[in-house]
């Protein structure tokens, strides 16, 4: 199991533990004093007034929530929201239906600024939780950045921060301007700004940070090509075999053809300089081997170098996987599973093993998308 893969784990359990969060340790360097951070959980008193001010349902209900003193404080503003406003009810009540789908969209009402910033933020949080427990990365991340939404008015700002850490975290996504991980960035706000962050949550996004410290910057890494893959596979799952699924899909055979393209220089350049050296049969590069002297492997004579249809590493000259895997992607659909396996074992035989896992992730997406056993 991957780092990941653990991480997510760990997240889900974080997500749903109902343990309080603990008091600020001085002492903690990751979790500041009242002094240097500016948000903190808002008080029971605080909150059920600010839901009062907006209750447009019945009083009697209202005081009945408030009055759960097993429910955390954003669930009993969710329940409070939902009373008389249908759409603020419909978000609640998916959130907290485990056997609900995962959304595919976040609700209007979260991106409507015309809305109460207090409801929306408050909204767009129990929204992110769920999304993100069910791997809805994306949406999560689209309503906790929705314009107008602002931790300010959570009343759970340690939660605003970890869900927009957990998703983009899994989603490997970047700043554009930048190329630092938005993940950090919410952790960063987790640690420094934030009063008194549960245990579960602080300890959880150490660990994501520290696992960001070792991703490389270089997006043709194989572990970054492999954080595409999953996500490829994710959305799969989720059956969403769309522009945007595709696009990844691009970016993985772009990034693949890119990768054997430069292992291929490199063996190059390594032959170029081991032809420059001492020849096998014992002479110097430009002379004919001497007497008693032997023509190099193969029957070449010694400054002479492999012959290009022959590269000594690396994958087949004039092959462009690039092409051959568009092709296949296109022509998918209409293959036998004969034609299928074919089109495979030749690809996968024509290139280095070590893309073998990188080319079979590849065809197994593929099969996801036309509803074909995966293996």
């Amino acid at each position: 199991m991957t780092i990941r893969k653990l991480l997510a784990a760990a997240a889900l359990t974080a997500g749903l533990a109902a343990t309080p969060a603990r008091a600020a340790d001085p002492a903690d360097p990751s979790n500041p004093t009242n002094g240097f951070s500016a948000l903190k959980a808002m008080a029971p008193d605080e909150a059920q007034s600010r839901c009062k001010a907006l209750l447009k349902g019945d009083a009697t209900e209202f005081d009945k929530i408030w009055a759960e003193q097993n429910l955390t404080v954003l669930d009993r503003v969710a329940d409070s929201l939902a009373l008389g406003n249908p759409d603020a009810a419909a978000v609640v009540a998916a959130a907290r239906n485990p056997d609900a789908p995962a959304p595919t969209a976040v609700p209007a009402i979260i991106k409507d600024t015309k809305q109460d910033a207090f409801l929306r933020t408050n909204l767009a949080v129990v929204f992110a939780r769920s999304a993100a427990m069910k791997k809805a990365y994306e949406e999560a991340i689209e309503a906790l950045s929705a314009e107008g939404i602002d931790p300010k008015h959570a009343v759970d700002p340690a939660s605003f921060f970890f869900f927009k850490a957990v998703a983009a975290h899994a989603k490997a996504q970047y700043e554009p301007s930048t190329y630092k991980p938005i993940a950090k960035s919410a952790i960063e706000r987790l640690r420094t700004d934030v009063q008194e962050v549960p245990d579960r949550y602080r300890m959880v996004a150490i660990l994501m940070y520290f696992d960001m410290e070792k991703w490389p910057d270089d997006p043709l890494a194989f572990s970054n090509i492999e954080r595409l893959m999953e996500n490829s596979g994710r959305r799969l799952d989720l059956a969403r075999p769309d522009d945007d699924t595709r696009k990844i899909q691009r970016k993985i055979v772009f990034r693949l053809d890119e990768l054997i393209k430069e292992k291929e220089n490199q063996a190059q350049q390594q032959q170029q300089q081991a032809n420059k050296g001492q020849c096998p049969g014992g002479g110097q590069p430009g002379q004919q081997p001497g007497p008693g002297q032997q023509p190099g492997p193969g029957g070449l004579n010694p400054n002479q170098n492999a012959p290009d249809s022959k590269p000594l590493q690396g994958a087949g000259q004039g092959k462009d996987i690039n092409k051959e895997l568009e092709l296949a992607t296109k022509n998918w659909g209409t293959l036998t599973p004969q034609e299928r396996q074919a089109v495979i074992d030749q690809i996968t035989r024509e290139y280095p093993p070590k893309y073998k896992p990188m080319i079979d992730e590849y065809f197994r997406s593929l099969n996801r998308i036309h509803g074909y056993p995966s293996k």
